[in-house]
């Protein structure tokens, strides 16, 4: 059975996740509109990493390096400027994409094990992917045009 290799990924993946988001708020600490729902939302995720524990006992935990080196290829530089902004946004939105398709996966993985509290958290779970899936590409589209047509 491979469960654990998909909650270790998905539990990895949340870590990093909310990492992103804490790197991306304290990157941009001047941008209140940027650096308290990246807050917000890396709380989220850390909420979801704990609440994963108890499934990784029971059906174990060994994969989820793919996602550390997404964090790594993202995050790893340390510019603040608009376009910077945007790229990290764009980034995050890239790994709120790869947690909420994990949490798919997962969440299917539960119904067909007939977990209920498993399946219980994945859809909590995938409500909090979803607002910062959307406020993301709200805040992108709203930066977008400004960052780009005004250059440095």
């Amino acid at each position: 059975m491979y469960v654990g290799t998909y909650l270790g990924l998905l539990q990895m993946t949340e870590e990093d996740l909310a990492k992103a988001f804490s790197t991306v708020a304290k990157r941009h600490a001047r941008q209140l509109d940027v650096e308290h729902p990246c807050e917000l939302f890396a709380g989220w995720s850390r909420e979801n990493v704990q609440a994963l524990v108890p499934f990784t006992r029971h059906y174990g935990s060994s994969g989820g390096r793919e996602s550390q080196q997404l964090y790594h290829d993202l995050f790893d530089r340390r510019a603040t400027d608009s376009l910077a902004l945007l790229r990290d946004l764009h980034h995050l939105w890239l790994m709120v994409q790869e947690a909420h398709m994990t949490w798919i996966v997962v969440l299917q993985t539960a119904t067909a094990l007939r977990d209920e509290e498993l399946k219980a958290l994945c859809t909590d779970a995938q409500k909090h992917n979803h607002r910062q899936a959307i406020w993301l590409r709200t805040r992108i589209k709203s930066g977008a045009p400004q960052t780009l047509i005004a250059g440095p």
